[in-house]
């Protein structure tokens, strides 16, 4: 790993967002507390794998990073609706099915992406640019 200005910056951001996580975690009897910490601890999962594919050295490494990041980039779209639900009092209206349904289309990506290296269907080849613009 070899951090510079910009991995730094997103790595603070990142903990910013982990942070909004754990304090809406600990106050999770609001209404939409408990799933509008779950939307900030995928959306800090992505930030936080971003910042170490922008710091990663190696191809491989970042191929990795890139994998973790997938896991915030496709789950918290589906937490968004589902926290303004129940933030605006209206947790009856989306039922655990819908959910389900829901997440259905993003955890088949998910699958997609970790075995992307044999299918090849995401990236068909990855490379890292070294010249200067």
């Amino acid at each position: 790993m070899a951090f510079n200005g910009l991995s730094v910056f997103v790595l603070l951001c990142g903990c910013l967002t982990l942070a909004i996580a754990v304090y809406a975690w600990r106050r999770r009897s609001t209404p939409g507390a408990g799933v509008f910490a779950a939307f900030m601890g995928l959306m800090s999962v992505y930030i936080l794998a971003y910042s170490m594919e922008l710091a990663s050295l190696s191809i491989q490494s970042m191929l990795f990073w890139n994998k973790i990041e997938y896991i915030g980039i496709l789950l918290f779209p589906i937490l968004y609706p589902v926290f303004i639900y129940h933030y605006t009092g209206q947790q009856q209206r989306i039922q655990r099915w819908m959910v389900v349904l829901l997440l259905l289309v993003p955890f088949a990506l998910l699958l997609v992406k970790f075995f992307d290296d044999r299918l090849h269907l995401i990236y068909s080849s990855a490379g890292v640019y070294l010249g200067a613009p």
